[in-house]
């Protein structure tokens, strides 16, 4: 007998780090442990960039005045909606320092002009434990768009990725758990959301025997043991035949 499946959704606020100085300039400062030529290719390299930003696609020239787009959305590969079209490498210092132009988010149109108004610098300086990273985000107006769009930023610079973030980081491994025995189907987040909203919003298909046993299996989860995400859970099953992929075993590997 088949047991019915059951259908996570999982809803959440993004982490942010504090850390920016004066309202003229968004500025962030962190000590990465890496020589500072690794962290020169990751910020002037598509696939360096695209360990910036998972899920995103970049394309990153060679010299000044060639591109430095990254789209955030798959729907738009070239980053016009989700991203940073038009945007140009305006100085290259190996291994010192590399500064180019950005967009905003897609309702901020004061920062979408051409061409494109801010710009964000990246110095590095070698120091004993690694490189220190100083990003330098200016270029901005007046005017109460400005301010959002400054305010927006302010979070999303200073948010580590998620594999960073201890609290989310647990929450992974525990669905990888999941995984592993055969109790999570799938799990990934929806990319429809919009761009200021701040939340990360998933779903996932778990094998349980009935609700009770999904609530049980999501209770253990250290996300949302430590008030991080809440859980809704749905009895729900499959209407039309169809397979799925056999979990990997040592033998298959």
């Amino acid at each position: 007998m088949t047991c019915p499946r059951s259908l996570a959704l999982f809803a959440a606020p993004l982490l942010f780090a504090a850390g920016f100085g004066s309202a003229a300039d968004l500025e962030l400062e962190k000590v990465v442990e890496a020589d500072i030529d690794t962290i020169y290719e990751i910020f002037t390299t598509p696939g360096g960039v695209e360990t910036l930003f998972p899920g995103a696609r970049a394309v990153i020239g060679e010299a000044v005045g060639e591109p430095y787009q990254v789209a955030f959305d798959p729907a738009s590969p070239d980053g016009r909606e989700n991203g940073t079209f038009g945007a140009r490498i305006l100085a290259l210092e190996r291994p010192h320092r590399v500064s180019f132009e950005w967009r905003g988010p897609v309702w901020a149109s004061v920062m979408n002009t051409d061409p494109l108004p801010t710009r964000v610098e990246v110095s590095l300086t070698t120091v004993p434990t690694g490189t220190r990273v100083h990003l330098r985000h200016y270029g901005w107006g007046q005017g109460e768009e400005w301010e959002e769009a400054q305010a927006w930023f302010a979070r999303a610079w200073s948010a580590p990725p998620p594999t960073e973030q201890p609290r989310l980081r647990n929450h992974i491994a525990f669905f990888g758990q999941l995984r592993d025995q055969g109790t999570l189907i799938m799990s990934g987040p929806f990319l429809d959301l919009d761009q200021d909203d701040d939340r990360i919003v998933a779903m996932g298909i778990l094998e349980a025997a009935d609700i009770e046993h999904a609530e049980r299996l999501l209770a253990a989860d250290p996300g949302i043991q430590a008030g991080l995400f809440v859980a809704e859970v749905r009895p729900w099953s499959t209407a039309l035949p169809g397979s799925l992929p056999a979990p990997a075993t040592d033998s298959a590997r």
